[in-house]
C-alpha cells in the first residue's frame, strides 16, 4: 500500500501533505486518519440548519396558537353579534305587544313578525312601529272613546299628527281635506 503512496506523491508532488492524511487498508480503500479533514464550515451550515429548523417549528407553533386564538375571537363576536340581534328583536316585540299592536297571546303571529324582523331589522321595525293598536279607530289614529267625546271636533286629527300614530303625509292629506 505504501508503493500506492508512493506513485500517487510521484504523480501528484503538489498534493503530498494530503496523500500522507489518506490511510488505505487492503482493499485500496480510503480512509481518513482523523476527522480534522472535515471542513468546519459544513459542521456550522449543519448546525445553522438545525437551528433554523428550530425557529421554523416554533414559529408554526406560534402561528397556530395566533390563528386559534382569532377564530375563537370571531366566534366569540359572532355569537354576541347574533345575541344583540335576537335581544333588539325580542325588545321591538316586547313594546309591540305592550303598545297592543300585536296580540300577546298569538304566538305564530308573532313568530311571523320575529321572521321578518330577522331577515331585515330595520324594515320589520317600520312596519311594526306603523301598525296600529288594538284599540284604535284606523281612521283617525285615536281610540274609539276619544272619538266619540270628541264627535264634531277636527283637534283630534292635530293631536294625531304630533303623535306619530299614522304616517304624517297621510295626516296632512286628511287635514287639508277637512279645511278644503
Amino acid at each position: 500500500m505504501s508503493k500506492l503512496k508512493e506513485l500517487l506523491k510521484s504523480l501528484f508532488p503538489e498534493k503530498t501533505a494530503e496523500i500522507d492524511k489518506v490511510e488505505l487498508d487492503e482493499q485500496g480503500l480510503t480512509i481518513p486518519k482523523n476527522n480534522s479533514s472535515i471542513d468546519p464550515a459544513i459542521e456550522e451550515l449543519k448546525q445553522l440548519v438545525k437551528t433554523q429548523q428550530a425557529e421554523i417549528t416554533k414559529l408554526v407553533n406560534e402561528l397556530t396558537q395566533v390563528k386559534d386564538k382569532e377564530l375563537q375571537n370571531h366566534k366569540l363576536l359572532e355569537d354576541k353579534a347574533k345575541k344583540e340581534r335576537t335581544d333588539s328583536i325580542d325588545a321591538i316585540i316586547k313594546k309591540a305587544i305592550e303598545e297592543m299592536k300585536i296580540p300577546a297571546k298569538n304566538d305564530q303571529l308573532i313568530a311571523q313578525y320575529k321572521n321578518i324582523l330577522d331577515k331585515d331589522l330595520d324594515a320589520g321595525k317600520i312596519v311594526i312601529e306603523n301598525l296600529q293598536s288594538a284599540g284604535k279607530n284606523p281612521g283617525s289614529g285615536e281610540s274609539n272613546q276619544s272619538q266619540n267625546n270628541n264627535s264634531g271636533n277636527n283637534s283630534g286629527m292635530k293631536s294625531s299628527l304630533g303623535r306619530g300614530d299614522k304616517p304624517f303625509l297621510k295626516a296632512i292629506l286628511e287635514r287639508n281635506e277637512i279645511t278644503a
